[in-house]
Formats: C-alpha cells, structure tokens, sequence
C-alpha cells in the first residue's frame, strides 16, 4: 500500500465512523422516543402481561384499496394464561371458531362443517399466528395489547383527551417499525375502546378499526378451550377449510 493511500484512509476513515455512529443513533432515537404521558399504555400492557383471564368482545371493519377485500364483523376473545384461548369470529367473510387447550389447536368452520387440528405452540401469539390467514388482523390486534414493549423499538405520542361510546379516553399515536395504530384508553381502566391499525408499506393501504366492549373475567368454563366436533363434522386439512 503506498503512503499516499495510507494517508488518505487515515483521514477518511474516522469521519465516515463518526458518520455511520450518528447514523445509528439517529435510527435509535427515531424509534425509541416518547411525547407526553404514555403511562395509561403501560398499564394497559401490563394488565395484559399479568391478568389470568381476559375476555372481550370487539366490532371491526377493515378497508382495502383492493375489490372485494373489505371486511366487517364481530370477534369475541376469550384467552386463559399461559396459552389456551377461545375465539369466535364472524364476519361478511365468514364465520370461525378457534379453540387451543395448549395442547391442541382447533380451527372450526361451522357453515361447512368442517375442521382442522395442528399442535398448538407454547404461546397464546405463536398459536394465533398459525392461523394468521384466517384470523387476519385479529392476531396482529392481540400482538398490540400484549405483546409490545414501549420502552423497546416504538414511538408514542399523546395526542389528548377524547369521548369515545360516552367514555373519557386518552388517545395515543403508537409506531413500531411497519406498523402504526391510533388507539384510545379508558382513562378509568386502560382498556382500549378503539383502535384503528394500518400499515407504513405502501403496497398494504388496508386499515382496520375495531371498537371494544370488555367482560370482568369470570372464570371461564373449562371446555371453552377444549373443541367436541359435532356428529356431522369432519377433519380435513388446514388448507382444506376454505
């Protein structure tokens, strides 16, 4: 290497380091920042992490820029820590019911009568996900409530006070890489009373807005999370439900 090449990569090369530093500091700062009180989505998050039993019940509609992708319905959420869940959901798509013990994975078809079994996973997420084609944004909406830490890879900003179903809530605009939410909290629980999800990838303008009515839990029943076919249903393939 000649001294003059040697020269210019000893003057070069600390600037683009300090450079590439700013950068990444920069991108952590971009995705790592609060604005105004976030403490209602904490203990929002925290309720979730820690309840036992939670049960809801949600309206949603969902636009798409694309023909016949728009979707409306009603989704009722029954979930028992560490991972059996009951969801039942109805929609102009169709109606579903799914069902894990924590064991077993039940995805059930009423109108065709027919329904398939996988193994479920080790967590009420990972279990959702594997039927995330059917349940669409319903699993990203329990990924929202449950699972995201706002300390970690997300922007919040308060945006104030608003009525929502006769109800005081705090509204609050939350960013985490790809996905962005508008949510609104009870101001006396936490819980959410609306939330509209979309996405920042251009090629996915699809919005969803759900709106919540949610139940004291009261100790749901033990075969809510076990499925019993019906005499005139039949097991088929995951692909097969359709």
């Amino acid at each position: 290497m000649s001294k003059f090449l040697l020269l210019c990569l000893l003057i070069v090369l600390p600037n683009w380091v300090q450079q590439a530093a700013a950068q990444i500091t920069s991108d952590d700062t971009r995705f790592n920042q609060t604005s105004g009180d976030v403490s209602a989505l904490t203990r929002m998050h925290e309720q979730f992490a820690s309840a036992p039993e939670i049960e809801f019940k949600t309206s949603f509609a969902e636009t798409s820029d694309l023909p016949g992708m728009d979707r409306r319905g009603t989704a009722r959420f029954f979930v028992r820590r560490p991972n059996s869940f009951r969801v039942e959901l109805s929609s102009n798509k169709g109606n579903y019911v799914f069902v894990s013990d924590g064991t077993t994975f039940t995805m059930y078809r009423p109108s065709a009568a027919r329904f398939a079994q996988v193994p479920s996973s080790d967590t009420i997420m990972g279990t959702m996900y594997l039927a995330i084609g059917l349940l669409g944004t319903q699993a990203r909406l329990i990924d929202f409530l449950w699972t995201i830490d706002y300390g970690e890879q997300v922007s919040v900003k308060a945006l104030g006070p608003d009525t929502i179903g006769g109800k005081t809530c705090d509204r609050f605009d939350v960013q985490r890489f790809e996905n962005h939410w508008d949510v609104w909290l009870d101001r006396a629980t936490a819980w959410p009373c609306k939330l509209i999800s979309r996405k920042a990838d251009a090629n996915d303008r699809s919005v969803q807005t759900n709106e919540f009515i949610w139940d004291a839990a009261q100790g749901s029943e033990k075969d809510m999370f076990s499925f019993v076919p019906p005499q005139n249903a039949r097991a088929v393939r995951p692909s097969e439900l359709e």
